[in-house]
């Protein structure tokens, strides 16, 4: 009894393993026939990619060229379409012959049009985008510190400039990968969030820099205020005529510069501005040290 039932119990070990493989095998296929799905999908893409590149460039091309390519893109995809047929049949050794010969043709393909489009140059000129992106980056990052320590701000734009960072990033690794198209759409789209951390700094810097014309302009009007009493004490003191003269033409001149002043805060030339205002008051305060001493 116990000899049978070792028996039976090999039977089934015998067929449990069996089974296993038979498993093991078929997963393992249809692994196979998922990646070489996936491959045909991604060359199909490629196929539409490249089609439209050679629609677009057409009067570039040339016709001839135009046509050839066109037709040696048709193969190309007449061979995915028989490599779809062999894996539904479940040959995947011909899918996979079939594939590989449609693999040869698109590289061809793409090379014939790398040529005819003068890619090379468009690679520098890619390469030198992302250079100068990151320049541009790297500029907008301290406009962003320096109104950071303003008080201003800056969350929104340096988000958009990490968002940026991570485009060229990307772009560079499908630089590396030669994946050339790819690497051009991450550059235009770190450069889209550039513009808009731009434009974010810029509208900030002119909040902040309305609020400072506030305070210039009303800074102007407070020391116009204070020179029209100044005018009116020295008309109505007992000093000299010809002191009175020469303070007041010195009000005058005054007056004048701070309208100068007041038309560079209109134009946002605050710096400008800030210098004719320091420059009035230093006058100031050196004519009465020269009064207070006579």
């Amino acid at each position: 009894m116990k000899a049978i039932a070792m028996i039976l119990i090999l039977i089934v070990l015998l067929g449990s393993l069996a089974y296993a493989s038979a498993i093991a095998a078929e997963t393992e296929e249809e692994s196979r026939v998922t990646s070489l799905r996936k491959l045909i999908d991604r060359l199909k893409k490629l196929n539409e990619i490249l089609r439209r590149k050679l629609e677009e460039n057409k009067d570039k091309i040339g016709e001839d060229d135009y046509k050839r390519l066109i037709e040696e893109l048709n193969a190309a995809k007449a061979l995915l379409e028989k490599a779809e047929e062999a894996l539904e049949e479940g040959d995947i050794e011909t899918a996979k012959d079939l594939l590989r010969k449609a693999g040869e043709k698109y590289k061809g393909i793409v090379k014939e049009i790398w040529d005819l489009l003068d890619y090379d140059e468009k690679l520098r000129k890619l390469v030198a985008s992302i250079k100068r992106c990151r320049r541009v980056i790297a500029r907008l990052e301290r406009i962003a510190d320096r109104l950071e320590k303003l008080g201003v701000n800056v969350t929104e734009a340096e988000l958009k400039l990490n968002e940026a960072k991570f485009y060229l990033d990307k772009a560079v690794e499908a630089l590396k990968d030669k994946k050339f198209i790819k690497a051009a759409e991450y550059c235009h789209e770190a450069w889209a969030s550039t513009k808009e951390a731009a434009d974010l700094l810029k509208e900030a810097t002119r909040k902040f820099s309305e609020s400072k014309k506030d305070k210039i302009l009303t800074a102007i009007d407070r020391i116009e205020d204070f020179l029209d009493r100044a005018a009116e004490r020295v008309r109505n003191s007992n000093m000299s005529e010809e002191k009175k003269e020469v303070i007041l033409n010195k009000i005058v001149e005054w007056k004048n510069l701070l309208e100068t002043a007041r038309d560079k805060v209109e134009e946002g030339k605050y710096r400008e501005a800030l210098a004719i205002i320091r420059r009035v008051l230093r006058e100031i305060q050196i004519v009465l040290k020269h009064f207070k001493k006579h």
